[in-house]
């Protein structure tokens, strides 16, 4: 598999994991048990990808934000950790190691990703002042794909 193809998929679970999940509802999509199996689904190993899943949501279970505060983020921790484990062939405990570096790696960089979504800001305005319920639709979609690419 090409590097390539292994960032594409690694990104379509990211992306699959973490925007679907606010476009749906808080359907806990963000999961880690549920980050893992998609992304072992895409790779082709979801056996991997579940344990690693099991084990990420252990360490994830009583992570909370609470306030202002924020802690790892778990989504891309376990894209990183199960695509690593899959593609290179790292040992369980070496996929955990990297998972929680990733996350807060990735925690600082949330900030800038909110940004992006803000630019659609006057658009959005534009849009209901004129009540065009059939832009907001496309509006919407648009600013939520950019936000979370």
């Amino acid at each position: 598999m090409s590097s390539l193809t292994v960032a594409l998929l690694a990104s379509l679970a990211y992306f699959i994991s973490y925007s679907f999940n606010w476009l749906f509802g808080q359907c806990m999509l963000e999961r880690p048990i549920i980050v893992a199996t998609i992304t072992g689904a895409l790779f082709g190993d979801i056996t991997t990808g579940i344990i690693l899943g099991g084990i990420l949501e252990a360490v994830y279970m009583g992570v909370v934000n609470i306030g202002g505060a924020t802690a790892a983020e778990p989504v891309s921790a376990t894209v990183m950790a199960v695509t690593f484990a899959i593609t290179s062939g790292l040992d369980q405990s070496e996929a955990i190691a990297l998972a929680i570096p990733v996350g807060l790696v990735f925690n600082s960089l949330f900030p800038f990703f909110l940004v992006l979504g803000s630019f659609f800001q006057p658009w959005y305005i534009k849009v209901c002042e004129n009540a065009d319920t059939k832009g907001m639709t496309p509006l919407i979609i648009v600013g939520w794909f950019f936000q979370y690419l």
